[in-house]
């Protein structure tokens, strides 16, 4: 089942979320404030503005979005004004000695480097890129009767349009024929890339998720130190080593039941649906 990101349904949308969400729209000057950032929390390139606006762009997972009341499982409600998952983990994390190489780090990010109980030194990467499928802002007709097709956009008809009367009544309802602005993304973890860490943290070789963060961010180029080069919509220098996230934010934050990947359940799929507020009458 789709998650629409910015529209409550069992989760909530972020005060950082909607903010970004609202500047990327209007032409108004952009205050970054670093400090929410995931790259401050981890000291991931923690003092590095943001090279363009914010996308919606990545997803990680965390594990304490419930609890148990005495007879069930019970969801958290989380906060609006929540800026990370409550008990985010890595989606990888390996020893530095044999980290990820470069075509296989490409869909990961937020790489934190830091000492474990084991006493070694770990590269664990908390967030994941979101495969957009179709690769484009769709434009979707909703017939009176729910069926959904392929919407037309007509400029030789509208961009010199006919004046229409108003009708008697007023608002639309959600039989009416109407059309929706859509764009649909696969944030998917699987069992054997979690193990690492629940291993290495918890000492578990199975992996009990309850919760998801949707992050908007920035894509720049690294270098083997780390260091931030150019943005990662210019041209790729000649040493950069990898791409990584910079002003990393949580836009939306999901808690569930607890869903176990063990030997039976190998993977967790969440779609995510990012879909305009205002369905658009026709």
């Amino acid at each position: 089942m789709s998650e629409t990101v910015f529209q409550n349904s069992g989760c909530v949308n972020t005060v950082i979320g909607a903010y970004n969400m609202l500047n990327a729209f209007i032409p108004l000057e952009y205050y970054a404030n670093i400090n929410t950032t995931l790259n401050a929390k981890y000291q991931v390139l923690p003092n590095q503005q943001p090279t363009s606006p914010p996308k919606l762009q990545y997803f990680g997972v965390g594990i304490q979005g419930y609890y148990n009341d005495g007879d069930d499982h019970v969801k958290y409600n989380p906060d609006t004004r929540n800026m990370d998952l409550y008990t985010p983990i890595p989606i990888r994390m390996v020893p530095t000695t044999n980290d990820l190489t470069a075509e296989e780090r490409a869909m990961y990010r937020m790489r934190r480097v830091f000492v474990a109980k084991d006493k070694v030194e770990y590269a664990a990467y908390y967030l994941k890129k979101i495969i957009w499928d179709p690769s484009y802002v769709q434009l979707v007709q909703v017939s009176a009767e729910g069926r959904e097709s392929t919407y037309n956009l007509e400029p030789g008809e509208y961009l010199e349009p006919t004046p229409m009367k108003g009708t008697v009544g007023g608002q639309m309802t959600t039989q009416d024929a109407h059309v929706i602005v859509r764009a649909i993304g696969k944030c998917e973890v699987t069992l054997q890339e979690l193990r690492e860490a629940m291993d290495i943290l918890y000492g578990k070789d199975y992996c009990i998720l309850s919760e998801a963060g949707f992050y908007t961010g920035c894509e720049c180029y690294v270098n083997a130190e780390e260091a931030v080069l150019v943005d990662a919509q210019e041209e790729r220098p000649e040493n950069a080593a990898n791409i990584e996230a910079v002003y990393a934010q949580l836009a939306k934050h999901k808690c569930f039941l607890p869903k176990t990947l063990d030997g039976t359940e190998s993977s967790a799929t969440f779609w995510v649906s990012y879909e305009s507020p205002t369905a658009i009458e026709i």
